[in-house]
Formats: C-alpha cells, sequence, structure tokens
C-alpha cells in the first residue's frame, strides 16, 4: 500500500539525518518541505562521527507537497487512527499520512495551506511520522522529561498533569540541563542509551504562578489543541545519555516534596500498573525497559510545595546516581 502512495510521485530533495540515532532519510517533492526538515532535524547531524551512537538501522519519510481542492489558510484539525500496531494514520481535511513500521516508511501528503503553519506541520504530521518509525527500530517512547549532570541523566516519569515539565525548568534553574522534554526514548541494544528531542520545554501557563520571569510570555498553541510556554532547553546539544536512573513522580500532600527509594522490579511494575494512552501500544517490552533504566537507581518523589522545593531532593539522588559505577 505505501509503495502505490508515491509510486509516481519523484522526491528529488533528500537528506539523511541520524534522529535519535537512527539514520533517518527524508525526501520531498520541493525544497521548502525538505527546509522545515532542516530545521526540525538538522541538529542531529552533531552526532554524525561520534562513535558508536548511530545504529545501523534505518528509516524513510517521504513527503509530497500538493495542491487539495477547498484547503483554506486555517489551522487544521488533525485526526490519528491506529488501523493496526503496524500503522499510524495522520489527516486533516486535506492532507494524509501513514507510517508502517513493517515496511519502516512514512509516506506524507502535505496539503500546501499547512506551509503557513509549519509549527502544525512539524509537531502534529512530520514528527508523528517519523518517530512511530523510530519506536520500532529499538527507540522506544516512555512518558517522561529527562536531566542531567555530568555523564549521568535522570528520567522523570509520571502521568500527564503531575509537573515533569515543570520540574524540568525548575531543575534547569537550580543548576541542571534538561536532556529534553517528553517523551524520552529508550534504547536497549547494543547497550542501554536514552534520548530525548531536540526540541523546547514546553511549560503550562499555570508555571508562571511559581517563576516571575515567565509573567510576561505568552503561551503557544500546538497542534493538540493544548496551550504551552515554550522555553529554549538551553546548554548544549546533547540529547542522549547512558548513565541513567528513574523518578516517578506522584502528586504528594503537604508543604514539601518527600523521596522514596524502591527496586527497579518495583519501579517497572508500577509503570506497566498504570498504562497511558499511546504509550501502552509499546506494553509488551515497557517492564524491561523501565527496569533497566532503573538499575541505576530508582525513586518516587510524590511532589508537593513549589517546584523549587524539590532541587535538593535532585541533588540527592543524582549524588548517588554519581557514585554507581
Amino acid at each position: 500500500m505505501t509503495d502505490e502512495l508515491y509510486r509516481d510521485v519523484r522526491c528529488p530533495h533528500a537528506v539523511t539525518l541520524p534522529v535519535l540515532g537512527v539514520s533517518t532519510t527524508f525526501s520531498a517533492n520541493t525544497p521548502e518541505l525538505l527546509g522545515i526538515v532542516e530545521r526540525c532535524y538538522g541538529l542531529w547531524r552533531v552526532i554524525s562521527n561520534e562513535a558508536g551512537l548511530v545504529s545501523s538501522s534505518s528509516a524513510e519519510v517521504r513527503l509530497i507537497l500538493h495542491d487539495a481542492p477547498g484547503s483554506d489558510a486555517n489551522v487544521p484539525e488533525l485526526t490519528y487512527r491506529l488501523p493496526d500496531p503496524t500503522r499510524l494514520v495522520v489527516t486533516t481535511p486535506s492532507s494524509f499520512g501513514i507510517a508502517d513500521t513493517a515496511r519502516l516508511q512514512s509516506v506524507v501528503y502535505v496539503d500546501a495551506s499547512l506551509l503557513a503553519h509549519p509549527d502544525v506541520l512539524v509537531e502534529g504530521v512530520i514528527e508523528p511520522m517519523t518517530l512511530f518509525l523510530l519506536g520500532a527500530l529499538d527507540r522506544q517512547p516512555i512518558h517522561g522529561t529527562a536531566i542531567w549532570r555530568g555523564d549521568v541523566a535522570l528520567v522523570l516519569a509520571g502521568p500527564s498533569g503531575v509537573g515533569k515539565t515543570t520540574l524540568t525548568y525548575a531543575a534547569q534553574r537550580g543548576g541542571f540541563t534538561p536532556l529534553g522534554d517528553e517523551p524520552v526514548f529508550v534504547q536497549m541494544e547494543p547497550e542501554l542509551r536514552v534520548w530525548c528531542r531536540m526540541a523546547p520545554i514546553r511549560l503550562p501557563p499555570e508555571a508562571r504562578a511559581h517563576f516571575p520571569e515567565l509573567a510576561d510570555m505568552e503561551p503557544t498553541t500546538l497542534s493538540n489543541g493544548k496551550s504551552k510556554i515554550l522555553i529554549d532547553a538551553g546548554g548544549s546539544a546533547r540529547r542522549h545519555a547512558d548513565r541513567v536512573g528513574l523518578c516517578l513522580l506522584q502528586k504528594g500532600e503537604g508543604r514539601a516534596p518527600t523521596l522514596v527509594s524502591m527496586s527497579p522490579d518495583q519501579a517497572a511494575d508500577h509503570v506497566v500498573s498504570h498504562p497511558e494512552q499511546g504509550y501502552d501500544l509499546y506494553a509488551a517490552t515497557l517492564h524491561e525497559r523501565i527496569r533497566r533504566v532503573a538499575q541505576g537507581g530508582a525513586w518516587t518523589l510524590r511532589v508537593a510545595g513549589t517546584p523549587h522545593d524539590a532541587i535538593p531532593l535532585f541533588e540527592e539522588m543524582f549524588e548517588s546516581l554519581e557514585r554507581t559505577p
């Protein structure tokens, strides 16, 4: 089916980039589309020559610009569908894309009016069509953010609304470096590695109550309809870590956060017993991936008080992780 979608369409503009450490070839029938890909994924070139970071696997994403009858300049409504575990379909009233992990190919027909909304095109179309393929190539997403110091990373995992992104920003202000906003992608072979996207931190508008410097910043409406304040992740272009631990976030009570250590198996059991929509696609392999991430150290952080109150507990977790060989 995928071959039939672009059999007669030439895509002469192409680039191969190591997204999440996987060689991903993007081709397009117009330079405008490839320019959008460059702005989204071009920074991944920095890892091209680093030994052992780029896998032998590969994926392909084809982008085809077309003029659709009846298209307009309004922000399009995006719809997602999983016909089966191997295919993701994204549609707008006049655009269509399918990611097929059996072929490791995605094909997207982009309505010309969508070029007026490049953020929607990237976040709502190109990213899902790319990352769905990479999920089948040992880059499985988990619902979390990550921060790092030195050569150690800490994954902050938990359900929507628990405060992952707000704590990531608080950690940045407290001297840590964001590895990336959600999700975090876990690689198992040939060794454990976690990856994050090269994308801004997306804070909820209510985070302004804790950070005075955000008071005058207006939220941006994302392709999923949510309003977020976009913050540059800062630091270096590093978006991977081999030494890692896990912090499970839960809503707490009282005026201060509390930290409790746990075993890797306890951490994995907890995550698997609380499946989340979208991430349950990978349920069969989730337990082992969480357990591996948690082997360096695992904790439950019950969030209370202000985001700044968690910084000493991050220090405590990192000191433990840095002592682990």
